[in-house]
């Protein structure tokens, strides 16, 4: 739910927190885009893009951080 509000707000500063917060807690990436592209409809495809790179790039991080 943060997450996908976050998204819908465009508050990327705060956004890369709570999605990698998130994925701490066991939410799987494939759920985590669901909640990223649930808010598309309503808040506008601009900010879903934002958040999807977002995505992008924390997911790019995390398979560094694993090498």
């Amino acid at each position: 739910m943060t997450v996908s509000a976050l998204a819908a707000l465009y508050r990327g500063e705060q956004l890369n927190f709570h999605s990698k917060f998130a994925m701490d807690n066991g939410l799987g990436e494939g759920e985590l885009g669901e909640a990223l592209t649930h808010p598309a409809s309503y808040a506008g495809r601009l900010n879903a893009m934002d958040a999807a790179a977002r995505l992008k790039a924390l997911h790019s991080t995390g398979e560094q951080e694993e090498e």
